[in-house]
């Protein structure tokens, strides 16, 4: 999917393992940094999260392509806390801070939630670590609110947000 930005939206295969490891890798250690430990942040690396995505296939995965190479991702499918077949969530969506800001997360999003609305969901969640405000902030702009439902234990406590489908019942 091309869009009027100088990159693309697509499927990810199994070859985008390497990429989306290393911005999942960069994502992390960049978004998290001063809410995680640091000791979590440096046990990460772009080849272990490139053998975990490897390992899953890369399904249910977009891309986003600058200049060949992966600049993001984003992960999507059923709701995994509760199998409820109308419920889909937004997994993991991760951007190269130097690729921020151009209108990637955003497209990448669009095109998840349509993937969603294909397969019949009427309402989308995900989860973001408390004190990501940024994040939050992106979610908002997306049409997501905070449902004031938490999980985990400190310092991984991560708070719910949902965005129902416009017309739909929730």
């Amino acid at each position: 999917m091309q869009n009027d930005q100088d990159f693309t939206i697509r499927p990810a295969d199994v070859r985008d393992a390497a990429g989306i490891g290393f911005v999942h890798c960069r994502g992390w250690q960049t978004a998290y940094a001063g809410l995680l430990p640091e000791t979590i942040l440096q046990g990460m690396s772009p080849e272990k999260s490139a053998a975990r995505f490897r390992q899953e296939g890369c399904r249910d995965t977009l891309v986003a392509e600058q200049n060949g190479r992966v600049v993001g991702f984003c992960g999507y499918g059923g709701w995994r806390d509760d199998p409820d077949p109308d419920e889909g969530e937004i997994i993991g969506l991760y951007v190269l801070p130097e690729c921020q800001r151009q209108g990637i997360g955003g497209a990448l999003m669009k095109a998840a939630l349509a993937e969603l609305a294909a397969r019949g969901c009427r309402a989308v969640s995900l989860w973001v670590l408390q004190g990501n405000d940024r994040a939050a902030r992106f979610y908002e702009r997306q049409g997501f609110a905070r449902t004031g439902q938490t999980k985990g234990t400190p310092p991984l406590v991560e708070f719910r947000m949902r965005r129902p489908w416009p017309g739909r019942a929730v």
